[in-house]
């Protein structure tokens, strides 16, 4: 009985919900969709890791404080923590759409030309 509580939650929540049936990508107007977001925020990690790497590697003395590895070692873990949960999330996520509501398996690989970018129907 349990086990059928906890599947028809992770259905409503990851597959049902109205927002996930509802959802319609439309270039420019859904959250982080447009050419120029990519760039920015391409732009952005690299010019990050570039300042963050030559700060940390220059011959006069640091302008960036040294974080410890008994302080970088438990943040690092919760980041990828945070990674592995969020990962499994989605696995579960595309599994249930896909054993729900695609009328054959074949189409989990590739859609079918008529079909529009939108959520499930």
């Amino acid at each position: 009985m349990a086990s059928y509580s906890i599947t028809s939650t992770l259905q409503y929540w990851l597959v049902n919900h109205p927002q996930i049936l509802n959802f319609t990508w439309t270039q420019n107007q859904t959250l982080a969709s447009s050419p120029h977001f990519l760039i920015l925020s391409i732009l952005t990690y690299l010019s990050l890791t570039f300042i963050l790497y030559h700060a940390s590697t220059s011959t006069s003395p640091p302008s960036l404080p040294l974080i410890g590895p008994h302080i970088l070692k438990p943040i690092t873990a919760v980041h990828n923590l945070t990674l592995l949960l969020l990962s499994l999330g989605t696995a579960v996520d595309c599994t249930l759409s896909i054993i729900l509501h695609l009328p054959h398996l074949r189409y989990s690989l590739c859609f079918l030309l008529t079909i529009s970018p939108s959520g499930m129907a």
